[in-house]
């Protein structure tokens, strides 16, 4: 009986992907036969929120901005940038780009202007920097290969290892930072580590359920939801216990996963490094891949999610995949100017923001308050006429007010001053 349980199971799963990966997008490929990339590796992408630019490191052929456009290469020749082997970039709320590189620091590009930060010219502790995040103050954590964790506040440098801190291990893959200001770690080999007010919290396969030492991507979803990507799969953490979706449980088949990103509507996209890209909407599962798509590649070392709400991915071998968009600015326009659409004020905000739902919209309404970097900073759903947000913990700067309901969205530029 058991067998037949299982087998049935089973079946259902791959009934699930199968039939959702059925309605697969038509992905459009950029690689280097049709665009300026010089290379088709696809080391990491970052999305601007606000412009609809995105930014992809590569693995030796420097960093790119792709307009939807227009593709503006910084390489090592023809800009400041510290080198040419990128391994990630992270948009700062103020629109500054932060840069990881393999081989020569960070680099920070500011006003058209790189500033490069390595071991001969400041207290950075090695010169391969895996991950990095900026933080709300000017400054930024980096995640160093061989060397820990480091905290630059724009002047000065702290480092964490092994050796004077608690954390568990010193190779830091990815970096994030969460809505109460708490930095999460992937580490390669230590698991999942926490450090919030000078204390550390550090997840492994020897003292909960996480599937895999070697953690590859750390992520906070827009409701609060931890997720992480291992070599054990797709996990989140639920209280202080990790669930975990891979090839033994779950639609997500691909086990090894580099990257994780969020839909405005909640979906959870996860990339693989053998299974191609996985959507998530929290019951059935959505795979693409090279069989039932046009993605160039199985190999998925990044996905992000356009502010179209379409995915976008990063590959091994193939250049980048996406859906062919026009600007933000655009898309505003049209979500926006709807005849009877609710009403956002004021959108040079200080403390508070207003939303306002005309009677015939009345009803269940989400919505996500997203900086330049693409990171929801608040979000829930409202259902009441006139509904007010409390801004005294959001950062100053520029960001997207997004409202949805189930056939329809808008979204807003807001100011937060």
């Amino acid at each position: 009986m058991k067998t037949k349980f299982y087998a049935f199971t089973a079946l259902l799963c791959l009934l699930v992907v199968s039939q959702a990966a059925a309605q697969a997008p038509n992905w459009t490929i950029w690689n280097t036969t049709n665009s300026s990339l010089q290379g088709n590796r696809v080391y990491f992408l970052e999305m601007n929120q606000q412009t609809g630019e995105k930014w992809m490191g590569t693995f030796s052929d420097g960093l790119y901005r792709f307009s939807n456009i227009t593709w503006t290469r910084y390489g090592t020749i023809n800009s400041g940038i510290g080198s040419d082997f990128i391994k990630e970039c992270r948009l700062a709320n103020n629109g500054d780009l932060w840069v990881a590189t393999q081989d020569a620091g960070i680099s920070h590009l500011a006003n058209g202007t790189f500033t490069n930060y390595n071991t001969t010219n400041s207290n950075i502790p090695g010169n391969e920097a895996w991950a990095i995040m900026p933080d709300n103050s000017g400054g930024a954590w980096v995640g160093n290969g061989f060397d820990g964790l480091t905290h630059f506040n724009g002047a000065n440098w702290v480092n964490y290892n092994v050796n004077n801190s608690g954390l568990p291990n010193n190779w830091v893959n990815c970096i994030e930072i969460d809505q109460n200001g708490a930095v999460w770690l992937a580490t390669g080999g230590g698991g999942i580590a926490r450090f919030q007010s000078g204390s550390w919290t550090v997840w492994n396969t020897g003292n909960s359920a996480f599937p895999d030492n070697y953690c590859y991507y750390i992520f906070q979803a827009s409701n609060g939801r931890i997720w992480a990507g291992s070599r054990g799969g797709l996990s989140y953490l639920n209280g202080n216990s990790w669930v975990t979706y891979n090839s033994g449980n779950s639609g997500f088949t691909g086990d090894y996963c580099p990257s994780i990103a969020e839909a405005a509507n909640g979906t959870i996209w996860a990339a693989s490094t053998i299974g191609g890209l996985y959507a998530f909407d929290g019951i059935n599962w959505t795979n693409y891949n090279t069989s039932n798509s046009t993605l160039p590649d199985n190999y998925i070392e990044t996905v992000a999610i356009s502010p179209f709400g379409n995915a976008w991915a990063g590959t091994l071998s193939g250049g980048v995949a996406g859906i062919k968009e026009d600007s933000l600015k655009t898309s505003i326009s049209i979500l926006s100017q709807d005849a009877i659409r609710p009403s956002v004020f004021p959108t040079m905000a200080k403390k508070s923001l207003y939303i306002d739902l005309p009677e015939s919209l009345l009803g269940p309404t989400d919505y996500q308050l997203i900086n330049s970097n693409g990171r929801a900073v608040m979000g829930g759903t409202i259902v009441e006429a006139s509904t007010k947000l409390a801004l005294e913990d959001v950062t100053m700067g520029s960001y997207v007010l997004r409202l949805y309901q189930e056939n329809q969205q808008w979204a807003y530029k807001v100011m937060v001053q």
